[in-house]
């Protein structure tokens, strides 16, 4: 073999090897990147939080960007997250009795200095599975008093896309998903305690 041909495999080889790590690199990136999730956060677990269905829609300033409420979460990429949330998934709790009911309206903000949307409205059925343990602190639920929601009804809803319910019944563990449609913040409220002592609620957004 000649020197040129020598020359000319050596750097062959070292082409292919940088086109493999570059691959293996580029291919781990990819993978840690496509689902982001943050864990479980707490968004209400109080009494009654009844303010009128739709108030943050009726007051002069109670809707606009400035005055979105402390307690709306935001959906931008942030520390928690390396991008913007795609999707929330919702699970509801509360006490202190089976087939006991609360009810819910579900906000958003899409850009700054948007406006506030009503995304959807609806009610909750507690079901019979305890809480056992709160995923925020690990705190201990009440045996057959602190519950999760097996029932979530959406009554109204204003959104791009149908928000999905993913069970109705039978003492499981119901959630309601949506999808963000570029969502910046979106804010939960327990408009109507009902029949229960109390209702709230987690969010994941992936």
């Amino acid at each position: 073999m000649t020197r040129e041909n020598k020359l000319y495999w050596k750097f062959a080889l070292k082409v292919v090897v940088a086109s493999l790590v570059i691959s293996v690199l580029l291919g781990t990136t990819w993978v840690t990147d496509q689902t982001v999730q943050v864990s479980l956060r707490l968004f209400k677990a109080e009494g009654v939080t009844d303010t009128g269905a739709a108030a943050l829609l009726l007051g002069t300033n109670e809707g606009d960007y400035a005055n979105i409420p402390s307690g709306a979460f935001e959906l931008k990429a942030n520390a928690a997250m390396t991008q913007d949330a795609n999707a929330v998934v919702i699970t509801f709790f509360g006490t202190n009795a089976a087939n006991e009911r609360f009810d819910w309206n579900l906000y958003g903000w899409r850009n700054t200095n948007g406006p506030a949307m009503l995304i959807a409205d609806g009610y909750c059925l507690l079901g019979a599975q305890d809480v056992v343990l709160y995923p925020h602190d690990g705190s201990t639920g009440t045996a057959n008093e602190d519950l999760w929601v097996d029932s979530i009804v959406v009554s109204n809803q204003y959104w791009l896309k149908t928000l999905s319910v993913s069970t109705v019944g039978g003492d499981s563990v119901a959630q309601l998903g949506l999808d963000t449609f570029g969502l910046e913040y979106i804010y939960l409220e327990i408009t109507n305690i009902n029949t229960a002592a109390s209702g709230g609620a987690y969010i994941s957004w992936f």
